[in-house]
């Protein structure tokens, strides 16, 4: 009886512990990856960077190995690993860059953090391809990134 009483008592000062480290952490967008859907393959490119060349990507033209004119973007979070906070959400707005015209308005509630401390959230966006954006991923409390996929077209 001893025994299970000490266990007891273990349990619920490792689960408090857990909380104050879980709360002590808030989650954080860590990254965001965009990726080309290429409509030949069904695949998708790597995650754009700066030096990637998006110039007549519907067209499979500038780095696109294929016609694209739909983006995948995974949101990365990082908090407390396997944490959890219900019904918490991340909002993924896109704007037109050059007109300042928002195009989509996405939210999704974040599930719990794998043992390494990361949740993905994945989006999808259609009818990209000539209009360069603006993706910003964030919380209410303010916590943002942001990412800019320059798409051009033209002769």
């Amino acid at each position: 009886m001893f025994t299970i009483v000490r266990l007891l008592a273990l349990l619920v000062m490792l689960s408090g512990g857990s909380a104050i480290a879980q709360s002590a952490r808030p989650l954080q967008v860590d990254r965001i990856d965009v990726r080309l859907f290429y409509h030949h393959s069904g695949t998708f490119s790597e995650p754009i960077d700066k030096r990637t060349a998006l110039w007549n990507t519907i067209i499979g033209a500038g780095d696109a190995k294929e016609p694209s004119s739909s983006l995948f973007v995974d949101v990365i979070v990082k908090g407390a690993p396997g944490s959890y906070k219900p019904k918490t959400v991340l909002r993924l707005t896109t704007t037109n860059e050059q007109t300042g015209k928002v195009i989509a308005k996405q939210i999704k509630e974040v599930g719990v953090l794998s043992a390494e401390g990361e949740y993905h959230l994945g989006f999808w966006l259609a009818d990209t391809g000539c209009d360069p954006l603006r993706l910003v991923a964030g919380f209410r409390d303010g916590n943002q990134h942001k990412v800019f996929v320059p798409f051009k077209c033209g002769e």
